[in-house]
């Protein structure tokens, strides 16, 4: 029997039959309940694959559904009796050249960050078309074992939420030391022939790419201002007003400092954008009931960011109470660091002292987090979101307008976004 390897190709050629570009919603096989069919089959299936591959397995298990997946654990036996602890990750839809492309940078990332961090999964294999037993694409990567913390936080006491919120702030200063040269999306460079590399490619949004920033001599600033006039020329008309105003905003920004010695384009960190306890895995030592973090997951959209830009508070870890404030979250702009101090008055008191507790830990390690958690930084990643994503809907109309607004509003100055 052979051990799973690290392997990007399989041997069925990618570009086969199976790789369609059709739209997978006009196929009869979806519905509503597809998952559900595949978590029936699947069980049945992939064993199936395994054996094809000549890997030895144990324990089976299903471990979830996402948007575009189902999930299996299961034990690799090939070279030992304890086993491997992997987890299969199958793609809901049929193989389609889009399939071939996010697979393999995921593979790529994963490739990446195994030199890099300890608690990524590490890829194993995979195979991107669906000419095989699940007649699915899939990927093959080691299981980060321990428990998601979305399921165990409800039930912490104080100090063990403190302990596992510095436990995340340790390892999210691990993020600091990849680094790039570039920023945007961490994508495979496929080269024919060979493995794929890793590397950075133009922000993916609804339309297509944002695109290449033009004359901005590595700023941060100058690249913000590329983007908005790109968005001013090119996209909708509705938008020209607050592009309009947000290049304002910038040219103010710039006046005052806001990008002083924030770095450049030119030299990014690794960002996790989707980073929250349903995404972070911990286990606890017996001996000591201490937890620990054992793994972070869902790497798919992994990017490469200035500093001031991926240095983000832990809010997802305090802020719990405020997510049914309806108003509140129209006022929320993806960057989920600032909650305005009239809402902050009505968390209740362990909430407060948690987020005091976090950014004490997170200062003491960073000495510019505070700045890029909640000051000049916040409004800088503010502009971003709209320079890089656009507008997408009528909540993006309304936390554009309220962001202009409320620049004026601390800044003293002028700008007026418009009543919507």
């Amino acid at each position: 029997m052979t051990t799973p390897h690290n392997t990007i190709n399989d041997d069925h050629s990618p570009d086969s039959a199976n790789l369609s570009d059709s739209d997978p919603n006009s196929a009869s096989e979806y519905n509503d309940d597809f998952c559900d069919i595949l978590e029936q089959r699947l069980p049945h299936d992939i064993p199936l694959l395994l054996d094809s591959l000549g890997i030895r397995h144990e324990r089976v298990t299903y471990l979830g559904t996402g948007m575009t997946h189902v999930v299996f654990g299961f034990d690799d036996v090939s070279t030992t009796s304890s086993g491997l602890q992997c987890a299969i990750r199958v793609q809901a839809w049929p193989a389609s050249h889009r399939t071939r492309r996010e697979l393999t940078s995921q593979a790529a990332i994963l490739e990446h960050l195994g030199r890099h961090l300890t608690y990524a999964p590490r890829f194993i294999r995979m195979q991107y078309s669906d000419d095989n037993p699940l007649r699915r694409a899939y990927m093959i990567t080691t299981r980060i074992r321990g428990i998601c913390v979305n399921d165990i936080c409800q039930y912490l006491s104080f100090a063990e939420e403190l302990q596992l919120g510095k436990a995340v702030a340790d390892e999210i200063l691990a993020f600091q030391k990849v680094t790039f040269n570039a920023i945007g999306s961490l994508v495979a460079e496929q080269v024919e022939g060979a493995k794929p590399q890793l590397s950075v490619a133009r922000f993916r949004q609804w339309e297509g790419l944002t695109p290449a920033p033009e004359n901005t001599s590595g700023s941060i600033q100058g690249w913000l201002m590329s983007l908005l006039d790109w968005r001013i020329k090119d996209e909708a008309s509705r938008e020209g007003g607050d592009c309009e105003r947000l290049k304002e905003m910038v040219a103010e920004m710039h006046r005052l400092g806001y990008f002083q010695g924030t770095g450049s384009v030119h030299s990014t960190t690794l960002s996790h954008p989707d980073l929250h306890y349903g995404n972070i895995m911990a286990d606890r030592d017996a001996a000591t009931g201490r937890w620990a973090i054992t793994g972070i997951i869902d790497w798919d959209e992994a990017l490469a960011m200035p500093h001031v830009m991926a240095n983000r508070s832990l809010e997802w870890i305090w802020s719990g109470p405020l997510y049914a404030d309806q108003e509140l979250a129209m006022q929320w702009t993806g960057d989920l660091d600032f909650v305005p101090a009239a809402k902050m008055a009505s968390l209740p008191d362990g909430r407060r002292e948690l987020k005091a507790r976090l950014d004490e830990y997170m200062a003491g390690l960073d000495s510019t987090y505070m700045d890029h958690a909640y000051g000049r930084g916040r409004w800088i990643r503010r502009v971003a979101k709209f320079a890089i994503g656009g507008w997408q809907d009528n909540r993006d109309d309304k936390t554009s307008g309220w962001i202009l607004k409320e620049w004026a509003r601390v800044r003293g100055h002028s700008i007026q976004g418009r009543d919507r």
